[in-house]
């Protein structure tokens, strides 16, 4: 029974064999013996008779020859694609070897268990896709350069100094989180960014994003740092820690450096100045019509006749020349000085 077993396996053999060899015509090279015919001439001097002569001499003999030849001959080689080995045997040839695999065929490799064939290379297969690395190994994946394992599969890349407000994407290279951003000076270091138009940090420090942390002496209202005054600015503005800038029109008060009073250019006679050259008259004056800012005395005309005489007072006449004071059921008046012929002397009164 053993012996047709045998005897099956070697058929089954027989044209896998017979489609690895093949006959062909083979040039074969051999030594080729044989013999020629060699003569030689030469000139023979010899001394006779107390004289010199020549005699030309003839001479042959037979030598044996070999050469290097070469014949076709039809002889068993293996056939196109295949090489022997060390035993002889005609094996299958793959341009570039079959590496993690076998040459079943001219070009045609067979992959190890694990390995998948990809053109004419094994390469090893990962149930699960390697993230930013390789697949090296079957189910083993090796990190690119600059990346290290996070999970069996996934690499994550490396920075040599840790991202500061920011996370590593590429190696050595860190991207700022939201809200900040990075400066020439570091390529490590991500800083927080503030919009002036919603956090203006002039006069501090910008310590998140759109937030300012305001410098000594300052405080945040609006969208800025803005100088803090511990009294009031009155009619002006607190332009730096505790100092007052007066407004336009105003100047600082002689009492009060936080109190601003306006200034009225011609100053302000029997009044007081409320505003930028602007006068309020005191009691008993009016603004003439001529300049709002001038103040003249004015008498009750209830109490007062200013006819023939003029207000120098509140409520307090001079009379023209020649006319004198006088009052009369409560009313104040000039009179002319000459009455019956005779004159009055004249005077200055004033009311009571």
């Amino acid at each position: 029974m053993k012996f047709y077993t045998l005897i099956s396996a070697l058929l089954l053999l027989i044209p896998t064999v017979l489609g690895r060899i093949c006959l062909k015509d083979v040039s074969v090279q051999y030594l080729k013996r044989g013999t020629t015919r060699v003569s030689r001439t030469a000139n023979c001097y010899y001394h006779c008779i107390f004289a010199f002569h020549t005699r030309i001499v003839d001479s042959s003999y037979t030598a044996q020859t070999c050469e290097l030849a070469s014949k076709t001959e039809l002889r068993s080689e293996c056939c196109d694609g295949y090489a022997k080995n060390s035993r002889g045997e005609c094996l299958p040839v793959c341009e570039g070897g079959c590496i993690n695999g076998t040459c079943n065929a001219p070009n045609q490799c067979g992959c190890a268990e694990g390995y998948q064939l990809r053109g004419n290379r094994c390469l090893p297969v990962c149930d699960v896709e390697c993230v930013l690395g390789v697949c090296t190994k079957p189910g083993q994946c090796t990190c690119l350069p600059g990346y290290t394992k996070q999970t069996d599969t996934e690499c994550a890349p490396v920075c040599e100094t840790p991202c500061e407000n920011g996370r590593c994407i590429a190696p050595n290279t860190c991207e700022c989180d939201h809200g900040f951003e990075k400066y020439w000076f570091s390529d490590y270091q991500c800083f927080p960014k503030c919009d002036p138009t919603i956090a203006d940090c002039s006069y501090g420090t910008c310590v998140a994003p759109n937030r300012c942390r305001c410098a000594v002496g300052f405080v945040f209202s609006g969208h800025r740092c803005v100088p803090q005054c511990d009294t009031t600015c009155v009619n002006g503005d607190c332009t730096s820690p505790n100092r007052c800038t007066c407004k336009e029109g105003f100047s600082t008060s002689s009492g009060d450096s936080n109190v601003c009073v306006p200034i009225c250019a011609s100053g302000c006679q029997h009044g007081t100045c409320v505003g930028p050259n602007t006068c309020q008259c005191s009691g008993g004056y009016n603004a003439t019509s001529t300049d709002p800012n001038l103040c003249e005395p004015s008498c009750d005309p209830t109490h007062v006749d200013v006819s023939n005489g003029q207000c120098i007072a509140p409520n307090v006449l001079r009379c023209s020349e020649g006319y004198v004071l006088e009052r009369s059921s409560g009313l104040m008046r000039c009179r002319s000085s000459v009455e019956g012929g005779q004159e009055i002397p004249t005077g200055l009164l004033t009311s009571t």
